[in-house]
């Protein structure tokens, strides 16, 4: 997996985001075999790849490279929203600031795709998820980073 993660970092010097996502998202299909529905958060995935890759700064970057993508291509923020999705049912625990980030990026990924009544939804869910959080929205409906 950590020579998959080497290439999807060679497409991005090369600027080229859809390649590297394509196989970040493949390292992520692998990545799922592995979890057990009691680990609740990227602790025990990070100690099984000690030594070869940080997971939580991996699925971070597959998040913000999805987005990257899907600025060339829109069917990145479909996949944007799948995987987001999908980190957020199988890690509730994660640490507050990734879930809401990733949360966040659903609700942009569905402004990004015209779809506003979507995203506004998403975005009052967020905020209603989490009222206390100063990084929520700015003016225009978009998460500040």
């Amino acid at each position: 997996m950590s020579d998959l993660i080497d290439k999807g970092f060679e497409y991005l010097s090369e600027n080229d985001p859809k390649a590297a996502c394509d196989i970040w998202l493949e390292v992520w299909e692998a990545m799922k075999y592995r979890i057990k529905p009691e680990f609740e958060n990227l602790k025990v995935l990070d100690k099984q790849y000690k030594g070869s890759f940080f997971v939580s700064n991996f699925c971070q970057d597959l998040e913000r490279e999805l987005h990257n993508a899907g600025l060339k291509d829109k069917k990145y923020f479909e996949k944007r929203i799948n995987y987001c999705r999908e980190f957020c049912d199988y890690f509730p625990d994660e640490d507050e600031l990734i879930i809401h980030n990733m949360r966040c990026a659903i609700a942009e990924s569905y402004s990004s795709l015209e779809n506003p009544e979507r995203a506004e939804l998403e975005f009052k869910k967020l905020v209603q998820d989490y009222p206390d959080n100063p990084w929520d929205i700015s003016d225009g409906g978009i998460c500040i980073f």
